[in-house]
């Protein structure tokens, strides 16, 4: 049997903001935001407009939906706006890099580190360092690094988790999603849903960030530091599918917004931010019987109806088990497999 990779479309990294402490959001659309030069910036990548929000730090501020518009965050500053013309500041007691989401009241929570402890809202959390929030209609969850990385919810009944193989490691911020009551946290080259007694490895992965979409999935971006690849789990959160290859770039900070479809990931690198738009992936798998072969195509392990096998001039497409079956002659012949919505598989027959 062999295994194929996914072939990664044939886009590229576009830059998008002059500053590698750039954020995205999406309110029906993506949108950007950066502080550079003492300036906190958002841009509409769709029309290229860039609108000066407030004199800020030059950290990566938080940026997310508000039920009034958007909202950005970063130490000292909070701005809100119905669609990004028009800006109303606050100051607020945060310090630094922040993390911030809105809660189901509307009101927005925003977490930092100050003299060594974690702090969201008015709580402080303990010891540690690089928090990180996520939220969703049940509630808001809390990730960050304390001699290893935990998760907990942000009542203060919540008891935190510690997620495995991170005790001991230098320290570093984690990525949190949280999708149906189900929190999932990103730390290096492992992806843990927060209460399971194992983690899914990402290969050669130094950074890596996760976003869930709408039905569940989560989205894993990660890098090696020359390369980026993104890769969408299944419902349970329980594999991921194929990586996706996004191609050479020596990426220092990752972050991923996840929809239904597509993802996109925007990677910091070079003194700058790269933006870049990708597909799930689709896994291409054979077994054969002298010239017989049938394939196999999956998405996160799920079959994959309809997709397009083909090799040597012939063709079929999969049924509903995500199977076909042609005669191929010869060795080493190359096989595709491709769908609309997806970043088509390809491999080598023995």
């Amino acid at each position: 049997m062999i295994l194929a990779a996914a072939v990664a479309l044939a886009t590229s990294w576009v830059q998008v903001a002059p500053t590698e402490q750039a954020a995205m959001t999406r309110s029906g659309t993506l949108y950007l935001a950066w502080a550079s030069g003492g300036q906190l910036v958002f841009n509409d990548p769709s029309f290229l407009e860039t609108e000066p929000i407030a004199p800020a730090p030059d950290v990566r501020p938080a940026f997310f939906p508000g039920g009034d518009g958007l909202r950005v965050v970063t130490g000292g500053v909070s701005a809100t706006s119905l669609d990004g013309t028009a800006w109303r500041v606050e100051p607020n007691a945060a310090t630094g890099e922040v993390s911030a989401v809105e809660l189901a009241s509307g009101e927005p929570l925003v977490a930092w580190e100050a003299g060594g402890h974690v702090h969201a809202g008015a709580t402080d959390y303990g010891p540690g360092a690089f928090p990180a929030l996520a939220a969703d209609p049940r509630g808001a969850m809390l990730a960050w690094f304390a001699d290893g990385v935990r998760v907990r919810g942000v009542e203060p009944q919540a008891v935190a988790a510690e997620m495995p193989g991170t005790a001991g490691l230098a320290a570093g911020r984690p990525s949190l999603a949280v999708t149906g009551g189900r929190s999932v946290v990103a730390f290096r080259d492992q992806v843990w849903t927060a209460g399971a007694p194992s983690t899914l490895r990402l290969e050669r992965a130094t950074e890596s960030a996760v976003s869930a979409d709408a039905r569940g999935r989560v989205w894993a971006t990660w890098t090696d530091g020359a390369r980026v690849w993104t890769a969408r789990s299944d419902r349970d959160v329980s594999e991921l599918g194929a990586a996706v290859d996004l191609g050479a770039l020596p990426a220092s900070h990752l972050q991923v917004n996840a929809t239904n479809t597509a993802a996109h990931v925007l990677a910091a690198a070079n003194g700058v931010s790269y933006l870049r738009r990708v597909l799930p992936g689709l896994t291409l798998e054979e077994r054969h019987r002298r010239e017989i072969f049938t394939f196999s195509v999956t998405d996160a392990g799920e079959p994959v109806r309809g997709a397009v096998v083909k090799v040597r001039g012939r063709s079929g497409k999969t049924d509903r088990n995500g199977r076909v079956t042609l005669r191929v002659s010869g060795r080493k012949a190359r096989v595709t497999a491709t769908l609309k919505g997806y970043t088509s598989a390809r491999l080598t027959t023995k």
